[in-house]
């Protein structure tokens, strides 16, 4: 019983499907249509014990939304792209990947790590949510200011994708807060999403395998940028909230919304609307990110 939890944990988890996205991607491949619904999924199952009610007062739902824009697009996007700007030279297509990175939503999985590592899934459920209605906005600005302007752009496959991953399954979720079906979600919440999980990671490792291995100096700058990022800033910025009394569970969702980006968002967008060298950013954050989570859970228990 001992081997078989440790089995299950969720790092050990985490890591064995990066392992075995490198070194057998046949079922990522077969399985990666179907990565957004496995989204989706744990988006639902995160959402499932949110009640409306819990939008009142709307001034502090609406203060949770601004918290989560500033955190996830302003204070986000000025760090990573001053470090890209070091870094990269502007205008370049990987400078530009990283534009998409900014301009993508919260990540989906915000909403559960703040359900398993005990922060307000109140709260991370609202800025999530909310932030992401606000890249109706943000999209077209990233669109009209850093895209050629003779890329033939489709739209409606970025609003599609944001639509199956957040807004689906916060309607769905509200058909599932009562009844025999939340107390089987109750129950068994954190595996389900924990499985989830497992399975996107190796999903999103396995369909980029042969970047990662046969191409791997491409990746090599943005990831320095993004490890930088993710755990330089996220460590100085976890002590900077601590310092002016942040309460642990604001801490463990303001931390999450400030780093967690929804990276196949940003990857679909940025193969779409710049081409496959700007995706590579989004590439290099699938593998940073999850290491960073990793590191996450178990600085988090």
């Amino acid at each position: 019983m001992v081997i078989l939890r440790k089995l299950l944990n969720r790092n050990m988890l985490l890591l064995t499907a990066l392992i075995l996205g490198l070194l057998w991607n046949n079922a990522a491949i077969l399985f990666s249509p179907y990565s957004l619904y496995l989204l989706a999924f744990m988006m639902t199952i995160s959402l499932s014990s949110f009640q409306l009610k819990q939008l009142l007062p709307i001034r502090s739902s609406l203060k949770s939304i601004m918290i989560g824009v500033f955190l996830n697009y302003i204070l986000f996007g000025i760090v990573l792209m001053l470090l890209a700007w070091i870094f990269l030279p502007s205008g370049s297509p990987l400078f530009i990947g990283f534009w998409f990175i900014v301009a993508s939503p919260p990540g989906v999985v915000i909403v559960p790590f703040s359900f398993l590592h005990g922060g307000d899934t109140k709260f991370s459920a609202i800025a999530v949510v909310g932030a992401s209605l606000v890249l109706l906005l943000v999209l077209p600005i990233v669109y009209l200011f850093f895209v050629p302007k003779e890329t033939p752009v489709d739209m409606i496959k970025p609003l599609y994708v944001l639509s199956i991953s957040v807004f689906v399954p916060f309607v769905i979720s509200r058909f599932l807060v009562k009844g025999k079906v939340y107390k089987l979600l109750s129950d068994y919440k954190g595996k389900f999403i924990d499985v989830s999980f497992f399975l996107i990671v190796y999903i999103v490792i396995g369909i980029n395998q042969k970047l990662i291995i046969n191409d791997f100096q491409k990746l090599l700058l943005p990831m320095i940028i993004l490890t930088f990022f993710l755990f330089g800033m996220g460590f100085l910025f976890e002590k900077i909230i601590k310092k002016i009394n942040i309460s642990k569970t604001r801490r463990i969702d303001y931390t999450l919304i400030f780093l967690v980006k929804n990276n196949p968002f940003s990857a679909v967008v940025s193969l779409m609307l710049a081409g496959k060298t700007a995706a590579i950013p989004s590439v290099a954050l699938s593998i940073v990110l999850l290491l960073y989570l990793i590191y996450f859970s178990s600085t988090h228990k």
